[in-house]
Formats: C-alpha cells, sequence, structure tokens
C-alpha cells in the first residue's frame, strides 16, 4: 500500500515538472519569437528609412554640390573685357572704327586689336559726336586718321600720341601729322583760352576747332600772309571767333 501512495506522489512530481517545464520552454520561446518579431520589424523599418529618407538626402547632397559647382563655375568664368570697335583689313591690320562698348573716360587705343591684327588706323568718324570720353591715347602703330574722327567730341581734352609714332604727334594736347603740316584736331574742352600754331601748318582739318568756346587767341608763328594761304577745312567755327595773332616777318 505504501508502496503505491509512494508511485501515485513520484508520478504526480514527474508530471508537474514536466508541466513546468513544458510551460517555461513555451514562455522562452515565445520571448525569442518576440525578439525576433522585433529584430524583423526594425529592419523593415530601417529598409523603409534606407527606402523613402536616403534619396531625400541623397537629393539634398546633390543639390548642395551643384550649388557649389555652379558657384565654382561662376567664380571661374572669365570676365568680359570691354574693348574698341574694330575693322578687319583681312591682312593682319586693322582700323578703329567705333567706341564699343568702352565707357572709360580715357581711351587707350591698343596697337593690336584682340583678335590680334595691328591697329594701323582710326576710321572716319570713329569717335565723331561722343560726350564722354576726356583722353585719348594713339600707338605708334596708327599711320592713318579719317576725316572728323574726333569731330563734335564735346568732353575731349588732350590727345596724345606715342613719342615712336612716325606720322602723327601731339602739341600740347592738340594733333598734328609728324611734320606739322596739318593741324588735325584741337580738343573742344581743353580749357585753354589760348593756342600757338607753328609756322609748319599748312591745313587745318574739318571740324578741328568745332565747338571750341574757350577759345579766344590763336598765335600763329609765321606771318599774316602765310597764314592767309592755311587752308582751313569746314565747321571751325571756334577758328573764326578767335583772335589771331601773327608773329612772324611780314605782319
Amino acid at each position: 500500500m505504501k508502496k503505491k501512495i509512494l508511485c501515485t506522489i513520484l508520478s504526480a512530481i514527474l508530471i508537474f515538472s514536466a508541466l513546468s517545464l513544458g510551460a517555461c520552454k513555451k514562455k522562452n520561446d515565445d520571448k525569442q519569437n518576440n525578439d525576433i518579431n522585433r529584430e524583423n520589424s526594425s529592419e523593415v523599418n530601417s529598409f523603409v528609412n534606407l527606402e523613402h529618407i536616403t534619396p531625400t538626402d541623397n537629393n539634398n547632397r546633390n543639390e548642395e554640390t551643384s550649388e557649389i559647382e555652379s558657384e565654382s563655375e561662376k567664380q571661374e568664368a572669365p570676365i568680359p573685357q570691354k574693348s574698341l570697335k574694330f575693322t578687319s583689313y583681312g591682312n593682319g591690320t586693322c582700323a578703329v572704327s567705333g567706341i564699343g562698348d568702352i565707357t572709360d573716360l580715357c581711351v587707350v587705343i591698343p596697337e593690336k586689336s584682340p583678335s590680334g591684327d595691328i591697329v594701323t588706323s582710326i576710321d572716319d568718324l570713329a569717335f565723331y559726336g561722343n560726350k564722354s570720353i576726356r583722353t585719348v591715347q594713339i600707338p605708334s602703330t596708327v599711320t592713318r586718321i579719317g576725316a572728323r574722327a574726333f569731330g563734335n567730341c564735346l568732353a575731349l581734352v588732350y590727345i596724345s600720341v606715342d613719342a615712336t609714332n612716325i606720322a602723327f604727334r601731339d602739341i600740347d594736347g592738340a594733333l598734328y601729322s609728324s611734320d606739322l603740316s596739318t593741324l588735325l584736331h584741337y580738343p573742344a574742352a581743353s580749357g585753354a583760352s589760348s593756342i600757338e600754331i607753328p609756322s609748319e601748318v599748312r591745313r587745318i582739318s574739318d571740324m578741328a576747332f568745332y565747338n571750341c568756346d574757350n577759345l579766344k587767341t590763336v598765335y600763329y608763328n609765321g606771318s599774316y600772309e602765310d597764314w592767309g594761304k592755311i587752308e582751313i577745312g569746314q565747321l571751325n567755327y571756334g577758328l573764326f571767333t578767335a583772335s589771331i595773332s601773327c608773329s612772324g616777318s611780314g605782319k
């Protein structure tokens, strides 16, 4: 009888132990499954984040990179150089034909155009009527200056010529041929009330003294007889209204 009771107790203990182990195993399995589900969910969310967020980030980075490249291109882009207007003769030489996009008060005519042609001429009316330029510098290469090239340039104060130029020269801001036989232009805004003209002058170009309102006296280093022989071009009103004084013999 005691043996039977002992067997029953042992059986009950074994059953209880088995049930407890099963419950613990189930609990552990559930915990592992939950952990796995959480990991899977985290991976899915990461994938979603990568799928939906990463392209935006890439776009932002691309836009930033594009902006940086654009700024770099702006900084590296060459600044357009302003230039006079030139007309090529097709033989390696050219003429200044206009003011172009130059806005400087002092115009420096270069020896070569931007295309590499040697500047040998200033065309007729090249600077005609300009109301802003105050000085003009003519290089040694220029051997021809057309009619009224500086006509009606109301603000022009001074014209200078390179000392090595073989065709032209300047005296006190006025433009002459190198042999002084022709006075091509006297700047309208020079401010001087008088001018001294060399006795070598035989011709005064059209509009050389146009709008020279400040000019009051012309001193000519020749005789009145020689002055009367000078060929005076058209529209030299400033010369006609000035007083003429000759210092040469026969006055």
